[in-house]
């Protein structure tokens, strides 16, 4: 067996281990074998990528609404017809009237407006009031308004004597229907331009 002191320890020093050991593995229970635990992973937050915020433009102020108006011959005349044109400097559209009776006008381009005045033969001399309203394509406004004199008509006079019939054809229940239709003829209006020039 073992002679030597220290082996003789060491044996039992090894068997006392040993079976403290064993009883040790004995009274353990077995282990489950461990879950794999979740392990919480960051979420990339979106960032915000800086960018450049653009200048804004400046509005350009549209330039003012001008217009322009003459009178062929300069003046309206008893019994003659006068042109009334009208120039803007940005496309719009012209109404007008003259005391109560109303302008019509056309134009080919917007720029350039035109009306025809037909002066009465037998108009008052006395001042009437010209308005004008001008409309431009952006909603500019402008009203323009003067005094226009009617100039009496170089007419030349002669006496006529009508017998009784001629003379009955001068009796307004006659006159006054034949009146009537002329006048309503001349009422219509078209915009449209079918004339040269």
């Amino acid at each position: 067996m073992l002679r030597h002191p220290i082996f003789r320890a060491t044996a039992l020093i090894l068997m006392a281990w040993l079976v403290t050991g064993c009883s040790l593995v004995a009274s353990l229970s077995p282990t489950a074998t461990p879950e794999p635990t979740a392990t919480a992973t960051a979420t990339p937050s979106p960032t915000a990528t800086p960018t450049a915020t653009p200048t804004p433009s400046p509005t350009p102020t549209p330039i003012p609404l001008r217009a322009d108006v003459t009178l062929s011959g300069g003046q309206a005349r008893q019994g003659h017809t006068t042109v009334v044109r009208v120039v803007t400097n940005r496309p719009a559209q012209v109404s007008g009237v003259l005391g109560e009776s109303p302008l019509n006008f056309v134009s080919r381009d917007g720029l350039e407006h035109i009306a025809l005045l037909g002066v009465h033969a037998l108009a008052d001399l006395a001042p009437q009031s010209l308005e004008l309203d001008i409309i431009g394509d952006e909603g500019q406004e402008l009203t323009l308004g003067t005094v226009l004199h009617v100039a009496a008509g170089d007419f030349e006079y002669e006496s006529i004597t009508f017998t009784p019939e001629v003379g009955a054809l001068l009796d307004p229940a006659i006159s006054q229907p034949e009146l009537l239709r002329v006048t309503e003829i001349y009422a219509t209006f078209s915009p449209e331009i079918r004339w040269e020039g």
